[in-house]
């Protein structure tokens, strides 16, 4: 058995498969509620509902490579969160509040 390394999908590619996995729930939720509805044989239900919940979680699973893909080649910036220093007066605030909660033992005894 050889391993072939897949590559990376391109941005017009990742972006078509995220619309794809946005439309196949959508259209086995359809087809799904149209056997229900309709008088559908009783051997083909099974069938129907197995394909209607199995293909949205098999198509799924392309979707880290493909999100992975598109952060990768996206061209928005990084989202930056800044993180400001805090002045001492402000630290001693929330020490004191903290000396103010309560002691709680831990529900299982550890």
């Amino acid at each position: 058995m050889s391993s072939q390394s897949k590559s990376f999908p391109t941005r017009r590619q990742a972006i078509a498969r995220c619309v794809l996995t946005a439309a196949v729930p959508l259209v086995c939720a359809a087809v799904l509620t149209a056997a229900v509805l309709t008088p559908a044989p009783p051997v083909v239900l099974p069938v129907i509902i197995a394909l209607c919940i199995g293909y949205p979680m098999l198509i799924a699973v392309e979707l880290p490579a493909v999100l992975a893909a598109l952060g990768a080649t996206g061209s928005a910036p990084p989202v930056r969160r800044t993180v400001t220093k805090l002045h001492d007066h402000e630290v001693g605030a929330l020490l004191r509040e903290l000396e103010q909660l309560p002691e709680t033992h831990h529900p299982l005894g550890l």
